[in-house]
């Protein structure tokens, strides 16, 4: 067990590639890891892959704001 027991990390997008290495390298490292992602098949299989001290989180972000050109009107 490594230097972070107590300790506990949040990772997006945790069910796959970086964010599951990451939360894989967390546990190890003796923190409690919370992964979140938006497909919930996915999230259990990547907590069962990272330890036992994980849990899974479904979330989504909402879409990125519209953009709204327009003009000021002076005077």
């Amino acid at each position: 067990m490594g230097g972070l027991g107590e300790k506990a990390a949040g990772i997006a997008a945790g069910n796959g590639g970086i964010g599951l290495a990451a939360a894989q390298g967390f546990v190890k490292a003796g923190a409690y890891v919370f992964i979140a992602g938006r497909r919930h098949g996915e999230l259990d299989k990547a907590a069962a892959a990272a330890g036992k001290d994980v849990t899974a989180v479904q979330n989504d972000s909402p879409p990125a704001p519209t953009r709204v050109s327009g003009h000021a009107r002076t005077g």
